[in-house]
């Protein structure tokens, strides 16, 4: 993980390949991969490790495979390896 929220809130951000820890708050955010382990309040969860103290609100959209345009590796440690982009038809 390239870096850490501690103790922190994070408004309307992009959280990514970060650990975020008990005691920190996301409102709004994007998150990618690292581990969550605070609260997140709505925005977007894409990947990463759900830590056991996680509070995740149910206005937060949890992106899976069923719901990833067959994206692999959403929820686990593992990254997403270098697929061409899929576009999503509207």
């Amino acid at each position: 993980m390239n870096s850490k929220v501690r103790d922190s809130e994070a408004n309307k951000s992009k959280i990514i390949d970060t650990a975020v820890n008990e005691h920190s708050k996301l409102i709004d955010c994007f998150f990618m991969g690292g581990k969550m382990d605070g609260e997140m309040e709505g925005g977007v969860l894409r990947s990463g490790v759900v830590g056991k103290n996680a509070i995740v609100s149910s206005n937060t959209e949890i992106l899976t495979n069923q719901n990833f345009f067959n994206a692999t590796g959403v929820f686990s440690t593992k990254k997403l390896e270098n697929k061409p982009a899929v576009k999503k038809s509207v």
